[in-house]
């Protein structure tokens, strides 16, 4: 349980964010304490935090001992680039602790960067971050962990119209896992303009898709080289009405945000995690690329709130969300085994 205390130290935090008002200054010292708390948790977490972190640090191990011709030539990977900067972290780093260390920077630079260009309320955002979106995964893993957070600086630089460096950084996400391909068709899928028309063209589309799954489900599975099939999942119910509340209570307001390109570009990335959701209720393949559009939930939501000018229905809306989403991480990481590394 004392991954709560992170949740709750980041609700005080953002209170003293928001009491700096007007001092930059020291609003940039509370968000960087605020990240660093989260870096840390992550970084310093047991080898055995987790159900992927100790094969992580294994792989790390054998890799140490292997020759860079035996890398190249003799061992074969799914995701070969990411065993050439494994190798090339045990020349560096050495340590499997500082290892864990590097790669969990990784996996929060983009996300870091992201949420203090475009979020309203970023520490706010950075607790529905942990409490609600992908802190847990970052925890247990680290190769999608890392693409998902390259994925997170191509999105900066959507918002800026970049191309080039929007495709550069998604490729990198793909040298670290394969799956960050799924992301290329967000630049555009972006650009598309919110209105009747195109909830209306989202809603056929989503009906579509949940018909034909099945056949959607095999070109997942061959993209993605998973081997899932149509099964009855149990979980995640809950989360997609949260998330389905947060999306039409954002859509309510979109008036006020649509003058905002970014604004709008979130609310769309937003839209495709919650198809992905939805698909999430046949098959688990949908799970993990919906992470890769997870993180922009946060920004969106408390963006939105920055919005409503109503005082009492702000307050209403924050209140639920922060006590929703802090029982939804207590229930979560009920079961979820967390140690410092120092604690073995």
């Amino acid at each position: 349980m004392v991954l709560a205390l992170l949740a709750i130290e980041l609700l005080f935090l953002h209170q003293l964010y928001v009491g700096q008002k007007g001092n930059p200054q020291n609003q940039g010292k509370i968000w960087f304490w605020a990240c660093a708390s989260v870096w840390f948790f992550t970084a310093f977490r047991s080898f055995t935090t987790g159900n992927d972190t100790y094969g992580y640090i294994l792989s790390f191990e054998n890799i140490k001992q292997i020759s860079w011709h035996e890398v190249f030539h003799t061992i074969e990977y799914r995701d070969p680039f990411f065993v050439y900067f494994v190798k090339l972290c045990t020349i560096i780093l050495r340590s499997s602790q500082v290892y864990l260390a590097f790669t969990a920077f990784l996996s929060y630079i983009g996300v870091f960067i992201l949420f203090r260009e475009k979020a309203k309320f970023p520490v706010l955002a950075l607790f529905f971050y942990v409490t609600l979106t992908n802190f847990l995964f970052n925890i247990t893993g680290i190769r999608q962990a890392i693409a998902m957070s390259m994925c997170m600086l191509a999105v900066s630089f959507m918002c800026k119209k970049k191309l080039l460096p929007f495709c550069l950084f998604v490729l990198l996400g793909m040298v670290f896992h394969h799956s960050a391909a799924i992301f290329f068709p967000v630049y555009y899928i972006g650009k598309l303009q919110v209105n009747q028309k195109w909830l209306a063209l989202y809603i056929i589309g989503l009906g579509v898709s949940i018909v034909l799954f099945e056949n959607i489900l095999g070109y997942a599975n061959a993209l993605l080289r998973y081997d899932y099939g149509v099964e009855e999942v149990d979980s995640g119910k809950i989360f997609l009405f949260i998330l389905l509340a947060i999306e039409i209570i954002s859509y309510l307001y979109k008036e006020k945000w649509l003058p905002s390109d970014s604004n709008r570009e979130m609310f769309i990335i937003m839209t495709v995690c919650l198809a992905l959701w939805v698909c999430r209720l046949f098959s688990r393949v949908a799970e993990r690329p919906s992470f890769y559009f997870l993180s922009v939930v946060p920004i969106m939501w408390t963006n939105t709130l920055g919005l409503v000018k109503d005082t009492q229905k702000k307050n209403i809306y924050l209140i639920l969300s922060i006590m929703i989403s802090l029982l939804l991480f207590l229930k979560r990481i009920s079961s979820f085994s967390y140690h410092f590394t120092w604690q073995g």
